[in-house]
């Protein structure tokens, strides 16, 4: 289980009510009954905790929490520094 998943599990139970152990990663958002609006608040809640941009990122309410994690994975990459930038 990614760092990433657990991250999101976490918010899912503690900011939703949504038990960890009533998901899994084919869990979709749909399935949690999380309408656009609270799919709204799960991104910026992902943004305060892991530190990068996900304001622009409209999360499809059919993505699973597996595609959520693969998404924040992307936006992990594009924002950490490419090694030859760190260098400088």
């Amino acid at each position: 289980m990614s760092d990433l998943y657990v991250v999101l599990t976490g918010i899912l139970e503690d900011s939703f009510g949504i038990p960890r152990t009533e998901v899994g990663p084919t869990t979709r958002l749909s399935d949690l009954d999380m309408e656009s609006l609270a799919r709204a608040e799960l991104s910026l809640i992902l943004q305060d905790r892991l530190g990068f941009p996900m304001a622009d990122v409209d999360v499809p309410g059919e993505a699973t929490l597996a595609d959520v994690v693969g998404l924040l994975r992307s936006l992990r990459a594009e924002a950490s520094p490419a090694p030859a930038e760190e260098a400088r």
